[in-house]
């Protein structure tokens, strides 16, 4: 390919990708790699801004976790978005099966070992 036309190609993947094309077989496509980038997680005030976020968009007037629930859901979520959504939401329904106004530490634990046990 290098004689007849050039050829741009993104790769975007999970960071086993990185891996896979550390393998022999991909050591071509590996030396053609011009850029690489690794998103890592949200850090504690970006994770906080971002569950801040997501309850103003459902129409919460006010955040609905308290200070240690918030830090708790950053530090087992190391700031994935994905994790932070899939816990924040379990203590969310922990919440609202126990009427409580507000999602504490209590119900991000049980949302925790809901998830470790999935």
């Amino acid at each position: 390919m290098d004689a007849v036309t050039p050829f741009t190609c993104i790769l975007v993947g999970q960071p086993d990708l990185r891996t896979v094309l550390r393998l022999k077989a991909f050591e071509a496509i590996q030396q053609r790699v011009g850029l690489r980038f690794h998103l890592g997680g949200l850090s504690e005030p970006d994770t906080t801004d971002y569950v801040a976020h997501h309850c103003h968009q459902a129409g919460a007037p006010r955040l609905l976790f308290t200070p240690s629930a918030l830090r708790l859901l950053f530090v087992q979520s190391q700031g994935l978005p994905r994790v932070i959504n899939r816990l924040a939401l379990g203590a969310l329904w922990d919440a609202a099966s126990a009427n409580a106004a507000m999602v504490d530490e209590p119900h991000m634990q049980r949302a925790l070992a809901e998830w470790r046990e999935a």
